[in-house]
């Protein structure tokens, strides 16, 4: 754990415990800490909500010491605590259910190749001086102790911008406005948990202190943007699925604020893969109209890629836990994280 990302964890006051199960990127980093992969035997299939782990690629090279990328550092996670009431009773952590959807005309690859034209047809000038990035996040962890439990959901708002010139920048993080998991609405006047707008990270990072997880600027041919993600993404290769590369683009989103030309070779790269379906047309979390398509990790997960019709840029993303894992005591189909993009 790098010092941004212990300094995250510390203003989180509901943070993941020591014998939780490690998310799946936080796996890949370990793997490629380590050079290795545990043998399957020694880690429960349940705790590793993504396909079989691959030992990555290590990275080009490490900046300031730290293979942590950032993302992962500032992806903060939502504790749910769930209550025991007796031997044999269940509890099921507060979720959101997965957006309702419209049928659209077209397949997945006629839709991709829509948005892929639609952006190189943007005259969107490219940013001057900083990378400014702005989301709006939700993930769950799940952690089995007494303590009560809740029925709301509470965002985080991320707000980033660097200076790939000085590799300088500043970090905060925000309370977002609560969902309420029984109305799927969210909560009207104040939140249960923290107060909409609490400022819990506030960090500036001088000259060459600001950890960049993708150093080198986008490529905005598809067979290079491949390779840049393969590169600096762990674990992924080319026999990682489409769910793998759906992830894979949400997080270089994350990082890095994108010109026209780099997104369609993104979504080209995203196109390439097999397994992608329509899912519908959406509302996403901020009430903006999307299209979402789909794509399985494996039988238990799903990631979910939204775009706007207007424009084909990508606005959002989401994961759902679909059943079967016992370590995963949430009814499904649920949403288990949730990102979405504020750009214009």
């Amino acid at each position: 754990m790098d010092d941004l990302e212990r300094r995250i964890r510390a203003a989180n006051p509901s943070t993941v415990r020591r014998d939780s199960p490690l998310t799946p990127r936080a796996f890949a980093e370990l793997q490629e800490l380590t050079g290795s992969a545990p043998s399957v035997e020694t880690i429960p299939a349940e705790t590793i909500p993504i396909a079989h782990p691959r030992p990555s690629r290590r990275r080009a090279f490490t900046l300031l010491g730290s293979t942590v990328a950032f993302a992962a550092a500032i992806a903060v996670v939502i504790l749910v605590v769930l209550p025991f009431g007796g031997r044999g009773s269940v509890a099921h952590a507060a979720t959101l259910d997965p957006l309702s959807s419209e049928p659209i005309g077209g397949d997945a690859a006629q839709l991709l190749e829509k948005f892929r034209m639609q952006l190189f047809g943007s005259d969107e000038a490219p940013p001057s001086g900083n990378q400014e990035i702005g989301w709006e996040s939700w993930s769950l962890a799940i952690d089995n102790a007494p303590g009560g439990a809740t029925t709301s959901v509470q965002p985080r708002e991320i707000s980033v911008s660097w200076s790939p010139a000085e590799l300088s920048g500043t970090l905060t993080v925000v309370v977002g406005q609560e969902w309420d998991t029984t109305t799927g609405q969210r909560r009207v006047g104040s939140n249960v948990g923290e107060p909409a707008g609490t400022v819990i990270q506030d960090e500036s990072f001088g000259p060459g202190a600001f950890p960049v997880a993708y150093p080198d600027e986008p490529p905005v041919v598809a067979a290079a943007m491949k390779d840049y993600l393969q590169a600096w993404m762990p674990g992924l290769d080319d026999g990682s699925n489409a769910a793998a590369y759906m992830r894979a683009a949400s997080d270089l989103m994350q990082n890095r604020q994108l010109l026209p030309a780099q997104e369609a070779a993104l979504i080209e790269v995203v196109s390439e893969q097999s397994g992608i379906s329509v899912y519908g047309s959406v509302t996403d979390r901020l009430g903006r109209e999307g299209v979402a398509l789909q794509a399985d990790f494996d039988e238990h997960f799903r990631q979910l890629l939204i775009f706007a019709p207007s424009s084909g840029r990508i606005i959002a993303a989401e994961r759902i836990y679909l059943g079967g894992l016992n370590s995963y005591d949430v009814p499904s189909p649920s949403v288990t994280e949730y990102l979405a993009w504020r750009r214009p």
